[in-house]
């Protein structure tokens, strides 16, 4: 029977160890339990008792207080009875890791895995001394901090993954990542693998040190193989963005002989686990992947129109990804071209229109390539628009041909040198059809707005007669805000080339006093800016910085209230975009 002492200690701790106050139980573990485990006299079987009492707390306890409590009292129990305590706290970790692992990702469930990784420090020491890195104690613990590791990364919460991260990198320092590394390639690949992964190669990154463990960069690298590209489950959003610490590791030997060829397969075999992950595996390459566009792009494109929304969203990140890598001109050419003909239907037609629309995503997504220089930017975005113009020529369906036209103008932006006569002309007359809505007419607007710029606002001014066709049409239905939203964006263009045009100053006078008009308050009404789109508001806030800061003689103390008060509304709006733009005009 165990002393009275003993007794007394384990009766106050399961009186208080689930009380909600922290007050009790903190002065119970500290006073009372913790001198008592450190006795020689306490038995093994009440260490055991006490420990499993303690694994109540890992779920319970919030406070950083109440935690380091029990951590004291786990430290003394392992200290006094280091086999017993050890392998009592390894399986309780065992059971915790299994239930962090099998929860949904939240700030709750990852304050427990940050509990049970302190407790895992614990033990890591005396596991290695008894059995080394070889016993199925430490392969256990191993295990355990995989799923620990993945509850972490899996919260919000950033304090809790820097906590984390303080904690391994402290492991590592005393052990070395040898011992884990050594572990976690003979385990059975998971995605939890890939998270404890992402630790070890920081803390080698952090010392500078990749020899340490790119030894081992195949067995990583197949247990990412098995667990990601090749999953049958969907795969975890925070192993999509934390896989990138291994990835960017790889070269271009490598990613050719081992990742593309299992790309390719999972794509051609079950796309619709791989897809999801697609977008954030080839963004954390750091590898110019221009010779395998066509390869990895014509997998992706034929999921641009898939039946599936969801594989169709996906697809078109993915390829934004793909243009992020590649600064070749020929193969980004070849693959919107291939891109094209798919949307013409040959890979079969597309019936239905959000086909049409994903797979003209896919096109305008090609246009955040890394290609530089005018002498090859030029003649890309002028090949890519010259078979875009006769989509928007032909597209009878409203939401597709807006599409198009927000697609076409990604890659009008990356002109430099001149602006093709073709899309100007296009606009011309495309924008006073009969048939165009408002919508398209904004649509070619913001095309315009976003192309004009710089070196090319003296080509803008063969637009003035369609700018000011929308200002009149906004004129005379001010309470249309469709119409007035033409209006913005002929405004906004208009203000650019009245900088480039000094000389004719007399030309825009009109112009100045219908917009700037306090009294009518044609572009900036309330109803304006409280229904407007985004796209509309974002070149409001446009024309409103440069009426501020280039035109400030043009706005008198009304126009200006008129302008400050529009500010103070975006800075409230309800999207984060309108608001980032507001507040950055107002720090000028």
């Amino acid at each position: 029977m165990a002393a009275p002492h003993v007794q007394e200690a384990l009766k106050l701790l399961s009186q208080r160890v689930t009380t909600s106050k922290t007050r009790p139980r903190i002065e119970a573990l500290r006073d009372v339990v913790a001198p008592c485990v450190r006795k020689p006299d306490f038995p093994e079987a009440a260490c055991k008792l006490l420990l499993k009492l303690l694994t109540l707390t890992v779920d319970r306890y919030r406070d950083t207080a109440s935690q380091r409590a029990v951590e004291a009292v786990v430290i003394a129990a392992v200290q006094e009875h280091r086999a017993a305590a050890v392998k009592c706290v390894n399986n309780a970790l065992t059971d915790i890791s299994g239930a962090v692992g099998k929860a949904a990702p939240s700030a709750s469930n990852g304050s427990t895995a940050y509990t049970a990784l302190r407790w895992a420090c614990v033990i890591v020491d005396p596991l290695l001394e008894n059995g080394g890195a070889s016993s199925s104690e430490f392969k256990q613990l191993v295990a355990s901090l995989a799923d620990i590791s993945s509850g972490i990364l899996a919260s919000p919460r950033k304090p809790v993954h820097a906590a984390s991260k303080r904690c391994f990198h402290r492991v590592f320092a005393k052990v070395t990542i040898k011992p884990f590394l050594d572990v976690l390639i003979t385990l059975p690949a998971s995605q939890s693998l890939v998270c404890l992964t992402h630790y070890i190669i920081s803390y080698a990154a952090s010392k500078k040190d990749n020899a340490s463990w790119s030894g081992q960069m195949e067995a990583l690298l197949d247990v990412y193989l098995k667990a990601v590209v090749t999953s049958k489950v969907r795969v975890a959003d925070h192993v999509k963005q934390y896989s990138s610490t291994l990835l960017c590791h790889l070269g271009h030997e490598q990613f050719k002989s081992t990742l593309l060829p299992a790309i390719e397969k999972a794509l051609l075999r079950a796309p619709e686990q791989l897809i999801p992950a697609l977008s954030s595996l080839l963004s954390g390459l750091s590898l110019d992947l221009s010779a395998y566009v066509m390869a990895i792009g014509k997998r992706i494109g034929t999921q641009l129109h898939s039946q599936d929304e969801s594989r169709r969203v996906e697809a078109v990140k993915a390829v934004a990804s793909l243009a992020k890598q590649c600064s070749d001109v020929t193969s980004i050419a070849d693959f919107t071209k291939h891109l094209f003909a798919v949307f013409a239907g040959s890979e079969g037609k597309l019936a239905s229109a959000e086909q049409r629309v994903s797979v003209l995503s896919g096109i305008g997504a090609m246009a955040s390539n890394t290609v530089v220089g005018a002498s090859t930017v030029q003649p890309m975005a002028e090949a890519v628009i010259k078979q875009f113009l006769p989509i928007v020529q032909q597209e009878v369906h409203e939401a597709t041909l807006t599409h198009a036209i927000a697609q076409l103008s990604a890659w009008s932006a990356r002109l430099q040198t001149s602006i093709p006569q073709d899309l100007l002309a296009a606009v011309k007359k495309n924008m006073t059809l009969k048939t165009a809505s408002s919508a398209v007419r904004f649509a070619y607007l913001h095309l315009v707005s976003v192309t004009v710029k710089g070196n090319l606002l003296a080509q803008g001014v063969e637009l003035m007669p369609v700018l000011q066709q929308a200002i009149e049409r906004a004129t005379a239905q001010p309470h249309q805000v469709p119409v007035v939203s033409e209006a913005i964006a002929a405004a906004c263009l208009m203000s650019q080339l009245s900088l480039s045009q000094p000389e004719a100053e007399s030309k825009y006078s009109s112009f100045w006093q219908t917009v700037l008009d306090p009294s009518k308050q044609l572009l900036m009404g309330e109803k304006v800016v409280s229904q407007a789109s985004d796209d509309a508001l974002n070149l409001l806030l446009q024309f409103a910085q440069s009426v501020l800061f280039s035109h400030e003689q043009r706005a008198d103390d009304k126009a200006s209230r008129m302008i400050f008060s529009v500010l103070v509304w975006l800075l409230v709006h309800h999207s984060y975009v309108v608001r980032k733009k507001a507040m950055a005009i107002v720090q000028k």
